[in-house]
């Protein structure tokens, strides 16, 4: 990732080399690197392009990212991944932001579901209570605990698929 970023306090124009947690490396033109807070930092229009249509960029604070090589990446806050990788929905939050997910089953099973119905999907499919859940995860903010609760029932279905696929190469090998 490199691409030409501007210095909030001094204006000067630097190379921008990689980001990681609330810190980035950056390059001068002289070739002197330092690393500096992702604060410091503003993106030029060209390179912090909003998603392809305005209202699920406002309204989900996030941005498509080009790197030098034209990959396009969507980046919130400090984190970036592949744009191919999110599905932006129709379906709103309790905040009101339209809901950004990875568009498997799973989120299609979860997607427009209050936490409340989230939490007895869970149960009912792991055979945990709902209070042994919200033991858990209560303490998180909504939408950690939906992705934390999505991610058990991942985890649930992964599990099955393999022990099934491991009994399926059993019954072949009989």
């Amino acid at each position: 990732m490199k691409m030409l970023v501007r210095l909030s306090d001094t204006k000067e124009v630097v190379t921008l080399s990689s980001v990681k947690g609330g810190w980035s490396t950056i390059f001068f033109n002289d070739g002197k690197m330092k690393k500096i807070r992702n604060s410091n930092i503003e993106y030029f229009s060209s390179e912090k392009n909003k998603m392809q249509d305005s209202s699920s960029a406002s309204s989900v604070g996030a941005y498509i990212v080009k790197d030098k090589f034209g990959e396009k990446y969507v980046k919130v806050g400090n984190s970036r991944s592949l744009i191919s990788n999110y599905y932006v929905s129709d379906t709103r939050t309790s905040s009101g932001r339209r809901t950004i997910d990875c568009n498997d089953k799973i989120a299609e099973l979860l997607r427009g579901k209050s936490i409340d119905e989230v939490y007895q999907i869970v149960s009912n499919t792991l055979n945990i209570t709902v209070n042994e859940l919200m033991s858990r995860y209560s303490k998180l903010n909504v939408g950690m605990q939906r992705m934390a609760l999505g991610n058990c029932l991942r985890g649930h279905y992964n599990k099955q698929a393999k022990k099934e696929a491991k009994q399926q190469k059993e019954l072949e090998i009989v």
